[in-house]
């Protein structure tokens, strides 16, 4: 049998006297008891960026025998808005920017997609008549003053022409219309001489047969022994061999000054008919090296009152399969130093919940002195966390606070679990 635990004469009453307690106080009650314990829990919510983070306080109570364990988790959440607009009454002007100048990334080099292969007709148009127009006088700005440069100097050919017959014409009478009626100026005054002539002998000739006439008689007589009668009658005469000697000389004409009359008078032409034919042939031009010039001028164009009326009608393009090639290149802007300004003005507030995830990691700091230094971190999480342990760091009685930073803009939903021993 196991040894019977042996008490004191000090510990006997005392479990006498809790008896007793419970008897009056109907069991056990935090007035009969030294200490107890006690468990609590702490919720926070909040939205957080890189520039303002999450606080959540809480408090050990000053009663606290023993902090039996904290422990913290916290779920990373899209961040909530709850309008998408709001007031805003004051001018604001931004810092000065630009004197850059930027360039864009080599870009080109592509082919696009084959296109095209289309026929496009446009809707009907026209039947359409313009509001009047025109009475107006137009005057070009002075023109001229000018001169071509050379020009010319060459031989232009036309191209072989001709080889043609034109058709049967003539078969008519032309009669001039009256002439003459006129008298020359005087003329002649003049002796015109023939040139040098003679210094020749002619051929011998033999029996001829010579004609004797025109011979003139002396007083009806007869001339070198032959009658009136005999003096034209033609005698076979025989001629002996022989020849002429004819010396140089000349002959002197004397004109004497005189005029010309032409008597009134027609003349009549009769053409038959008939035909002209032309052989091939060309015709050459030579152009000698030559100038234009112009003076100044002007031009005046009167534009009378007048419509243009278009009918009804389409258009068809036809546009055939083609692609477009674009070089490699780059852009440069030149962005000069400058603000923006906007206006004081309002917008419209538009009410609903609105949410954006940006995935934030997440760096929890406890804090034993409510906030004023922040000597340990616990750790920098990209997940949600459960049940992390920070007894150490706020196991004394006072105002504790637990700080989480965000890297980007996001929401953070935190529970601080917390046990602990109270005394009476």
């Amino acid at each position: 049998m196991a040894d019977a635990i042996s008490l004191t004469s000090e510990e006997i009453t005392a479990k006498t006297i809790q008896e007793i307690k419970d008897v009056l106080y109907g069991g056990i009650t935090y007035r009969n008891m030294k200490t107890f314990r006690t468990f609590f829990v702490v919720n926070a919510q909040d939205s957080f960026d890189s520039t303002y983070p999450v606080y959540v306080p809480f408090n050990i109570p000053g009663e606290t025998a023993e902090v039996v364990s904290v422990r913290v988790s916290f779920w990373i959440l899209p961040y909530r808005a709850y309008s998408k607009a709001a007031a805003n009454n004051t001018q604001q002007t931004s810092s000065s920017g630009g004197g850059a100048t930027l360039t864009s990334g080599s870009g080109g080099g592509q082919t696009s997609s084959s296109g095209g292969g289309a026929t496009l007709t446009s809707g009907s148009g026209g039947g359409q008549t313009s509001s009047s127009g025109g009475a107006a006088t137009l005057t070009s700005g002075s023109g001229g003053g000018q001169t071509s440069s050379s020009g010319g100097g060459a031989t232009v050919t036309s191209g072989s022409g001709g080889g043609q017959t034109s058709s049967s014409g003539g078969g008519a009478t032309v009669t001039s219309g009256d002439g003459g009626g006129q008298t020359s100026s005087s003329g002649g005054g003049a002796t015109v001489t023939s040139g040098s002539g003679g210094g020749q002998t002619s051929t011998a000739c033999s029996e001829q047969t010579t004609v004797v006439a025109s011979i003139v008689l002396v007083d009806e007589g007869t001339f070198y022994g032959i009658s009136k009668d005999e003096a034209y009658t033609t005698r076979k005469v025989a001629t002996y061999d022989h020849t002429h000697q004819v010396y140089n000389h000349t002959h002197s004409v004397v004109i004497s000054n005189h005029t010309h009359t032409v008597a009134d008078h027609t003349h009549s032409v009769v053409i038959a008919n008939h035909t002209h034919t032309v052989a091939n042939h060309t015709h050459s031009v030579v152009i000698s090296d030559h100038t234009h010039t112009v003076a100044n001028h002007t031009h005046t164009v009167d534009i009378e009152n007048h419509t243009h009326t278009v009918a009804n009608h389409t258009h068809s393009v036809d546009i055939e399969n083609h692609t477009h090639t674009v070089a490699n290149h780059t852009h440069s802007v030149d962005i000069s130093d400058h603000t923006h300004t906007v206006a004081a003005h309002s917008h419209d507030i538009t009410f609903g919940i609105y949410e954006e995830d940006n995935s934030p990691s997440v760096s929890l700091y406890v804090s034993r002195d409510g906030g004023a230094t922040y000597p340990t971190i616990m750790g920098t999480y990209s997940t949600d966390q459960t049940s992390i342990e920070i007894t150490q760091y706020v196991n004394t009685a006072g105002s504790k606070m637990l700080k989480f930073e965000a890297s980007a803009l996001g929401r953070l939903s935190v529970q601080v679990e917390i046990k602990l021993d109270m005394s009476r």
